[in-house]
């Protein structure tokens, strides 16, 4: 009969028509390709960007703790690392500066084992602790960053009177009044720290010059940015002045007068009357 086509043709062209080719899967399939190309650098800036606003945040809540402190305080700066003559309560023998900030109860809650500790002194670009510790301690890590103060930001040690001895002497660092800080807009308090001779990525303090076996100012984000919490409280980036050289984030275009290479026994930025 003219014009009649069996059932199983008339099948077999409506799947023929509605598949694909190997050509076109080929196509589709370069065209995906070539979109996940072009958005995944987009999505890693969006990601990293998000990552240097959570730091900056970090940054600003430590500002807020360190404000209180220094209201409760008299006017001082709360010492970076107080040595086993001030510290007898502290297992370690000594108390760092962020410690001091959790036990005014400023920041942090006590884990299972009793140690205060706060995420907010981790950058959230440089979160490897846990993975470098060994397994047995890997369950406690918040433990172990309290205690061993393994954290993200140094406090700018050249803000103290004396640091004679300062690790288990008689000697007990002393901050200087935050009013005494002559520029504060350009004093660094704390910053993004790392010493270059330990695996975890860590300093809770920063030293006034560039020493490799120290605690140092490091960037943390892009290999360039610093972040930095200053004496007057607001935060920022500060960036290497040379992208593979550590110590040009110690240079006038960085962090400029705060960290000077000339530094000796007291620093210029700050009055002692």
């Amino acid at each position: 009969m003219e014009g009649y086509k069996p059932i199983n043709y008339v099948h077999r062209r409506i799947i023929r028509s509605n598949g694909f080719t190997l050509v076109e899967l080929l196509v589709v399939i370069g065209i995906i390709a070539l979109l996940v190309s072009m958005l995944l650098p987009a999505l890693n800036k969006a990601r990293e960007s998000a990552k240097k606003v959570q730091c900056l945040s970090n940054l600003r809540q430590i500002g807020l703790a360190i404000s209180t402190y220094v209201t409760q305080d008299g006017g001082y700066i709360p010492p970076y690392n107080i040595n086993a003559n001030g510290a007898a309560n502290y297992p370690q023998g000594h108390a760092y500066w962020f410690q001091l900030l959790m036990d005014s109860n400023l920041l942090g809650t006590p884990d299972e084992y009793g140690q205060k500790f706060d995420r907010v002194f981790i950058c959230p670009n440089a979160d490897q602790v846990g993975a470098l510790l060994p397994s047995s301690l890997q369950s406690m890590e918040t433990y172990v960053r309290g205690y061993w103060g393994l954290i993200n930001y140094g406090m700018n040690t050249s803000l103290y009177l004396n640091q004679t001895n300062w690790d288990g002497g008689p000697s007990i660092p002393t901050g200087v009044k935050i009013s005494q800080v002559r520029h504060s807009s350009e004093t660094v308090m704390v910053c993004e720290a790392n010493n270059m001779v330990s695996p975890f990525q860590t300093a809770y303090y920063v030293s006034p010059y560039f020493d490799a076996s120290a605690g140092v100012a490091w960037p943390f984000h892009g290999k360039t940015g610093c972040n930095i919490l200053w004496v007057d409280g607001h935060a920022s980036t500060a960036y290497r002045s040379v992208p593979d050289d550590p110590a040009s984030l110690y240079s006038d275009k960085a962090l400029g007068a705060l960290y000077n290479k000339n530094f000796s026994i007291q620093p210029c930025y700050w009055d002692t009357n």
